[in-house]
C-alpha cells in the first residue's frame, strides 16, 4: 500500500539533512532528472520532498530555534547572582524562557513533519490528477470519434433522404462541440502535469510518463476504537495543544506576577486542548465512514463496469455478423471507457481517503 510505503519519508529526516547542505539550484538539477522508462509514485514523492521549498524553510526555522535553545541554555548555565538578591526570580525567569524555546524547537520540528504529510499526500492527488486527465483525453477521442461516425452518417443519410435537415445539422454540431471538448481535455491534461510538474520540481514543460497505477485495496481495520486512539496520540496538532497546557501551567507555578491572569490561561489551554480532541475524535470517525461508503460504491462501480464489457462482447459478436453497425460498437466501447475511468477514479479517491485517515490532521 502506498501509504505505508511512505512511513519512514514522513518520519526521518535525512532528507533535511540534505535540504539543508544542498543548495537550491543543486535541488532543481537534481529534480529534473527523471528517467526515460518513467516516474513512479514514489520516486515522484522523494523529488517533492526535495524540492520542496516550504521544508527547506522548515529546515531554516529548525536551525534557528535550536540556536535559540542552546543560547538559553548557556544563560542559564552562566547565572550569576543579581545584586539586589532578586536571583530567585531571575533564575526562573531564564528556565522558563529556556523551556518556552525547547517547547518552540519541537513545535518547528513536528510543524516540518506535518508539512512532509502534506507533499506526499499533494503528490498522490496531483499524481492521480494526471492520471484522471489522462483517461478523460481517451474518452474525449472516443466520444469525437462516435460523433464523427455519427456526423457521415447523417450527411449520407440526408443526402438519400433519409435523414433531415435538422438531424444532419444537429450531427454537425455535435461533432464541433466533441472536438471542442477533446480540446478542453487536452488543456486540462496539460495543467494538470504544470501542477505535478512544479510540486515535484521538473520543468513545467515536460511530460513525464507515470508508471504507476494505484488500485483498489479496502481497508483493514481489526477494531476502531483503537486506531482512533492513535491517531489522536500521533496527531501533531494535539500534541501542540498539550505543549500549550504545559506552556500556561508553567508560566503559573513559576512566576508571581499576573496569578489571575496565568490562571485564566491555564484553563483556556485545557479547555482548548479538550476541544480540540474531541473534533480531532470525530473526524476520524466521519473519515472512516466515508472510506465504508466509498468502498460500496467501488463495489457498484464494478458491477457497471462488468455489464458495459459484457454488452461490448456482444455488440463485438453483433457487428462481426453483421447485425448492427459500427456505431453500436463504437457506443459500447465509449460506455466501457466512462465506467473504466469512474472506477479508477473512485480507486484513487478511496486512497486518497485511507491516506486521510492515517493523517486525519491533513483533512
Amino acid at each position: 500500500m502506498f501509504l505505508m510505503k511512505r512511513r519512514r519519508a514522513l518520519i526521518g529526516f535525512l532528507i533535511a539533512a540534505i535540504t539543508v547542505m544542498m543548495p537550491a539550484a543543486a535541488l532543481g538539477a537534481d529534480a529534473g532528472g527523471v528517467d526515460a522508462t518513467g516516474l513512479t509514485l514514489d520516486k515522484a514523492v522523494d523529488m517533492a520532498l526535495v524540492h520542496s521549498p516550504e521544508l527547506r524553510q522548515s529546515d531554516y526555522d529548525i536551525e534557528s530555534k535550536q540556536k535559540s535553545l542552546e543560547d538559553a541554555e548557556d544563560n542559564l548555565n552562566a547565572f550569576t547572582p543579581a545584586a539586589d538578591g532578586n536571583q530567585v526570580d531571575s533564575v526562573a525567569n531564564s528556565y522558563v524562557s529556556m523551556i518556552q524555546k525547547s517547547i518552540s524547537l519541537e513545535i518547528a520540528k513536528k510543524s516540518r513533519s506535518t508539512k512532509a504529510d502534506a507533499v506526499v499526500k499533494s503528490v498522490f492527488q496531483a499524481y492521480t490528477d494526471v492520471l484522471t486527465a489522462q483517461d478523460s483525453v481517451a474518452i474525449a477521442e472516443k466520444e469525437l470519434a462516435y460523433a464523427d461516425y455519427q456526423r457521415l452518417a447523417a450527411r449520407v443519410g440526408y443526402q438519400v433522404g433519409k435523414v433531415s435537415l435538422t438531424d444532419k445539422n444537429t450531427a454537425e454540431a455535435n461533432y464541433t462541440k466533441k472536438e471542442a471538448a477533446l480540446n478542453e481535455s487536452r488543456t486540462n491534461l496539460a495543467e494538470s502535469y504544470q501542477n505535478f510538474n512544479d510540486l515535484i520540481g521538473i520543468n513545467l514543460k515536460d511530460r513525464p510518463v507515470l508508471t504507476d497505477n494505484p488500485v483498489f485495496e479496502p481497508l483493514k481495520v481489526a477494531d476502531l476504537d483503537t486506531e482512533v486512539l492513535h491517531r489522536l496520540e500521533e496527531n501533531p496538532n494535539l500534541w501542540q495543544a498539550d505543549k500549550n497546557v504545559e506552556s500556561a501551567k508553567m508560566n503559573f507555578n513559576m512566576t508571581n506576577s499576573d496569578w489571575d491572569t496565568n490562571r485564566i490561561n491555564v484553563q483556556k489551554a485545557e479547555l482548548t486542548a479538550y476541544e480540540d480532541k474531541e473534533q480531532a475524535k470525530q473526524t476520524v470517525y466521519n473519515i472512516y465512514n466515508t472510506i465504508c461508503q466509498q468502498e460500496e460504491q467501488y463495489k457498484t462501480l464494478e458491477q457497471s463496469l462488468k455489464q458495459a464489457e459484457d454488452s461490448l462482447k456482444v455488440a463485438q459478436l453483433k457487428y462481426e455478423l453483421g447485425m448492427i453497425p459500427r456505431g453500436d460498437v463504437l457506443s459500447a466501447e465509449l460506455s466501457t471507457a466512462n465506467a473504466q475511468k469512474a472506477l479508477r477514479t473512485a480507486a484513487y479517491q478511496h486512497e486518497l481517503t485511507k491516506i486521510t485517515f492515517e493523517k486525519p490532521w491533513l483533512s
